[in-house]
């Protein structure tokens, strides 16, 4: 289950900024992959996949999700892996 009440499985999206306090938007920019709080019907909570930022990859709930991702949520958090070097 998740809070926006879709299916999460192979989208971006934005991690709720109290789950990363201090974390700017483009930081929280999150490639889902999988995982059984993917689907609204499912009683699952986990969710995973990897920040575009950085690539970091974790396990996170399905209610840890503010909103989808826009294109240019996704341009700014790719601006900034770039910036970094990665």
């Amino acid at each position: 289950m998740n809070s926006l009440q879709a299916d999460l499985t192979n989208r971006v999206v934005i991690i709720k900024q109290d789950v990363f306090p201090g974390r700017s938007e483009e930081r929280r920019v999150f490639a889902v992959s999988g995982g059984f709080g993917c689907k609204p019907e499912l009683t699952g909570c986990a969710v995973m996949g990897s920040f575009i930022c950085n690539g970091e990859s974790c396990r996170l709930d399905g209610y840890d999700m503010e909103r989808f991702a826009t294109d240019n949520d996704i341009q700014a958090a790719l601006a900034l892996k770039a910036k970094a070097g990665g």
